[in-house]
């Protein structure tokens, strides 16, 4: 009785704080602010001009929302990106995905799209690191390459006219992942930066690979050719020579930070590897499996967002 009690005081707290969170007007990098179909788009000036973007229309001269999502501004360009929609690819995009199927000097990808990426294998590099043309031995071996349900890392190259995306894996710091676990996010998470592959220090001298793909999928494990020193000038390594064993002490950063991501997605903050960080050292002296489970865990997370929101605003209002 006493701990059901316990767990429904944190419950409350936690929702309190979200209300709380919700209804501050001060700006935070983590966190977005999100609109309801008819609602009027704040921050939107008539009289300045606007140019409407998808999932807004105009109404009685005000912008309004067409759908429930994140509000986005581009200069005078307004548009409302849904919360929950499929990613849809840009040229450019580094994305996370995996296998599901090999056919014909291709294979075709999911990358948490509407449609399956397409990687041809005249787009992607060889295992001896030679530069010629792929010939039929090529083809039958290209599941030594990439596997049925490999995950891999890859660039969005092209679009085709369907809108589906082309890959491409030329690049060292491209390939399969191993010794990690994959994290599905919503996608409006995540935004487009100048880097998506890093190292994050989690201990002095201990460091943890994390892939932000544009598409949702967010790569946790250990230290790779995206972000390893050591194996930046590596070939491209067989299944076999990528199985290695990861110990135990590293298997539960790994796992603390992945569950730090999942924390993000629970709350709907942006997925940045400060945000990451953040979490993980507010988790330090948590067990890694109670971090989802603990409401006033999460709780306190929202608490702090909120005072660094009320600072950031009682700065403004010095200046």
């Amino acid at each position: 009785m006493i701990v059901s009690e316990v767990e429904q005081q944190m419950r409350e707290r936690k929702m309190s704080a979200l209300q709380s969170l919700t209804t501050s007007s001060a700006p935070s990098s983590r966190v977005m602010l999100y609109t309801t179909p008819g609602e009027v788009v704040d921050g939107v000036n008539a009289s300045e001009g606007f140019l409407k973007g998808h999932g807004t229309q105009v109404s009685e001269g005000e912008l309004r929302a067409t759908v429930s999502g994140v509000v986005e501004r581009v200069n005078k360009l307004v548009s409302v990106k849904p919360m929950k929609a499929k990613y849809t690819p840009e040229t450019g995009d580094v994305v996370v995905g995996r296998i599901n199927m090999i056919s014909s000097k291709r294979w075709k990808v999911d990358i948490n799209s509407r449609q399956e990426a397409v990687l041809q294998l005249s787009s992607v590099n060889l295992p001896s690191g030679q530069q010629r043309r792929r010939n039929e031995a090529d083809e039958l071996n290209m599941s030594r390459l990439f596997d049925t349900a490999d995950v891999i890392s890859a660039e969005v190259q092209s679009l085709f006219q369907d809108g589906a995306a082309n890959l491409h894996a030329r690049s060292t710091k491209y390939g399969r992942l191993s010794r990690g676990v994959l994290v599905e996010v919503c996608p409006s998470l995540v935004k487009r930066l100048p880097q998506h592959f890093h190292a994050l220090e989690v201990a002095p001298g201990v460091f943890i690979e994390v892939l932000i793909g544009c598409n949702g999928f967010i790569w946790v494990g250990s230290p790779g050719a995206a972000t390893s020193k050591q194996a930046t000038n590596e070939k491209s390594k067989t299944h076999e020579e990528e199985l290695v064993v990861v110990d135990k002490k590293e298997r539960e950063n790994i796992v603390r930070v992945a569950n730090c991501v999942r924390v993000l997605d629970e709350i709907f903050f942006y997925v940045t590897p400060q945000s990451i960080m953040s979490i993980y050292k507010q988790s330090e002296g948590i067990d890694a499996k109670s971090i989802l489970t603990s409401d006033g865990f999460l709780a306190r997370v929202i608490e702090r967002e909120i005072d660094a929101r009320t600072r950031t605003e009682e700065d403004a209002d010095m200046l």
